[in-house]
């Protein structure tokens, strides 16, 4: 990615500080993430969300990974 994309996806993100790259909204429900201990596993702790961790690329803009719940199949 080359440093002028980069500054424009800052800009449209209105994050252009490292503290708003900080606060990550949860991608299902919307509520602030937890940062874990080893800052690459943000966690949600809304009980009814299914998402269970986010890993974000190195400079936090987007989700690599998302871990949600396993749904149950109604037999």
């Amino acid at each position: 990615m080359s440093g002028i994309s980069l500054i424009e996806k800052l800009k449209s993100q209105g994050a252009l500080t490292l503290s708003n790259r900080m606060k990550r909204p949860c991608p299902d429900c919307g509520r602030l993430l937890r940062r874990g201990k080893d800052n690459t596993k943000w966690f949600c702790d809304n009980p009814e969300c299914p998402v269970i961790y986010v890993i974000f690329d190195p400079l936090w803009l987007e989700p690599i990974k998302i871990a949600r719940e396993s749904r149950r199949r109604e037999r």
